[in-house]
């Protein structure tokens, strides 16, 4: 599924505290202006998962994107590749699943959403009914 078409409610692959993958419910999903020029860090990792992201973004350790480099390990796998490269969207996106962690898997890559720290969670939730 494209983070494009994530909305509040649908299903995405988790971490729990203690690492073990499980299904959670979107409780959030948003998507801001990506500025003209906006540069993206496009990973690659040797066993040929990818990931698209701003250099921001944070991963599952605390560290974020701009962190990594050729060699860095990443979810059990050494980055490969890593380039900046300009954004040709309009809007970047993220989104909180439910749970303890705030962790998502993009392109079967575990990061973590910029949404957590400022979430009111149990407010989240009511709005898609939970």
């Amino acid at each position: 599924m494209l983070v494009e078409e994530i909305e509040a409610g649908a299903k995405v692959w988790s971490l729990t505290e203690y690492g073990d993958r499980r299904i959670a419910e979107v409780i959030k999903a948003t998507s801001i202006v990506a500025p003209l020029g906006h540069k993206m860090v496009s990973v690659e990792l040797e066993d040929r998962r990818s990931l698209l992201a701003s250099a921001g973004h944070p991963l599952i350790d605390e560290s974020t994107i701009a962190d990594l480099a050729i060699g860095s390990v990443l979810d059990h796998s050494r980055v490969s590749i890593l380039n900046h490269v300009t954004y040709e969207s309009e809007r970047t996106y993220d989104l909180l699943p439910d749970g303890e962690t705030g962790f998502f898997f993009a392109n079967d890559i575990p990061v973590a959403s910029t949404l957590m720290k400022n979430c009111n969670c149990a407010e989240e939730r009511q709005k898609i009914g939970n």
